[in-house]
């Protein structure tokens, strides 16, 4: 067997060309279905099928990323109290909050 023949050979095999010259069309029947299952004959098409768990995911993280970080109008409404002297923190309640935390 001589050398073209046989990378003609290794050739079709890798690409899924059985029974073909390497470089020839195959059948009609060889190419996948217009919903990318393979049709008979053909090799399996590869892909990716993501859960519905995934997908909200996907969609929890996208929202998280479109959130802003500072809520700018509860930082304007506390600035402006502090600023005009409304602002009267409840001691106690900030008290409790710090001891109630986890030691930090």
């Amino acid at each position: 067997m001589n050398i073209d023949r046989l990378n003609q050979n290794l050739a079709s095999s890798a690409y899924g060309l059985r029974g073909k010259r390497a470089g020839e069309a195959g059948a009609a029947g060889d190419a996948p279905a217009a919903d990318g299952t393979p049709s008979a004959g053909a090799a399996p098409v590869d892909g990716v099928e993501v859960s519905a768990e995934g997908r909200l995911l996907q969609r929890a993280n996208a929202a998280v990323r479109a959130a802003p970080d500072v809520r700018a109008d509860l930082v304007q409404k506390l600035h402006d109290q502090v600023q005009s002297g409304a602002y009267l923190p409840n001691d106690e309640a900030v008290a409790q909050a710090l001891t109630d935390g986890d030691g930090q």
